[in-house]
């Protein structure tokens, strides 16, 4: 694993975190974001929403892909994981990238919140959250990686939901 690793390309500065596709790892990912708000001077509001979404994308490739390998009814699951993000002036991309089985989060159809608690079953709301706490999502397939790419607005009044609401 690498620690927070940065790159200038133009006006812009790139972060870089390797990461085996294994469940300590998300230690080392709080860490770097951390550092990460730190170098790029983010507001508690977009380290919120980028910790959020980047933790909840990295949990799903360890546990998805381990979890469908393990029942044998899946390819075998990620060895290793990529994040790399650039702030700009008004947004923060984020792009993860890893060797898992292909899966593309953007396919998955929007769903309906439960009215209460009482009719709301555990998880299935990974994807809701990536899609609530950014401002653009997209997916591709590329030399047998996941490639998702993700921007953050910087200030939360630019994005639907503003601020760290929940979900309606």
């Amino acid at each position: 694993m690498e620690a927070l690793a940065a790159s200038t390309q133009g006006s812009a500065d790139t972060h870089r975190l390797s990461l085996a596709a294994q469940p300590e790892a998300l230690e080392t990912l709080g860490a770097w974001l951390a550092q990460l708000k730190d170098a790029c001077g983010l507001s508690a509001d977009l380290a919120y929403r980028l910790e959020l979404v980047l933790t909840e994308a990295v949990t799903n490739v360890i546990e998805h892909g381990a979890a469908a390998a393990e029942r044998g009814d899946g390819p075998a699951p990620a060895k290793s994981i990529v994040l790399a993000c650039v702030c700009e002036a008004g947004v923060l991309k984020a792009e993860i990238e890893d060797d898992g089985p292909a899966f593309d989060p953007t396919a998955r159809p929007e769903i309906s919140l439960p009215d209460s608690l009482e009719h709301a079953t555990p998880g299935g709301l990974g994807v809701f959250l990536v899609r609530h706490y950014t401002t653009a999502m997209d997916y591709r397939r590329e030399r047998g990686r996941n490639v998702l790419s993700l921007a953050f607005a910087k200030e939360a009044a630019a994005r639907p939901g503003s601020s760290t609401e929940q979900p309606a």
